[in-house]
């Protein structure tokens, strides 16, 4: 189990059901008190596993520091550079059509409730090149982290029609928009 997600999930589970039984069973059985303080024992744990494997991995990454392409050393890189579209058609933006070299969308639509809710998203997979000035190389955008992307994010009444409502009051989706130019 490498997700932390599925291992929070099953962990929750089995301290939702196990509470539950408990509580079924009666306060003559188990203090009340005993089982929350166990409870919330638990959750803590979960939170500091957490903290402790994201934290880990940002600090990596964080200490990975910004390698010219043309002396790359093998493993966790991080480049900066300018992104140059490959040859071949231009690649647009779904939402903007805004040519560009990388995209990430995301359609919400609003519930009764008023949240946001995903209906739609996607991810450009097309290879692009960066230049940092020493060299250039091809990207694969495939698990790639961006930084420094443009975001647009833009309300409408209706999926695809593009209005600026203030702050979305009244509109039933969200466009959010992430492009590399």
């Amino acid at each position: 189990m490498r997700d932390p997600r599925l291992k929070y999930l099953l962990l929750f589970g089995a301290l939702w059901l196990g509470s539950f039984f408990l509580l079924k069973q009666g306060a003559d059985r188990i203090d009340r008190q005993l089982l929350f303080a166990a409870l919330a024992l638990a959750i803590a744990l979960a939170a500091s596993y957490g903290t402790l494997y994201f934290g880990r991995r940002a600090w990596r990454l964080a200490d990975t520091p910004i390698a010219r392409i043309r002396s790359a050393p093998q493993g966790y890189v991080e480049f900066a550079g300018r992104a140059q579209l490959m040859e071949g058609p231009p690649i647009l933006a779904p939402l903007s059509h805004l040519p560009c070299a990388w995209y990430s969308y995301q359609i919400e639509e609003r519930s009764t409730h008023g949240r946001w809710w995903c209906i739609d998203a996607g991810e450009s997979d097309s290879l692009f090149l960066l230049d940092d000035g020493t060299a250039h190389c091809v990207v694969d955008p495939d698990g790639a982290h961006f930084i420094k992307t443009r975001r647009d994010v833009w309300y409408a009444s209706e999926s695809g029609v593009r209005s600026h409502a203030l702050w979305g009051i009244g509109a039933a989706y969200r466009h959010i928009e992430q492009r590399i130019l």
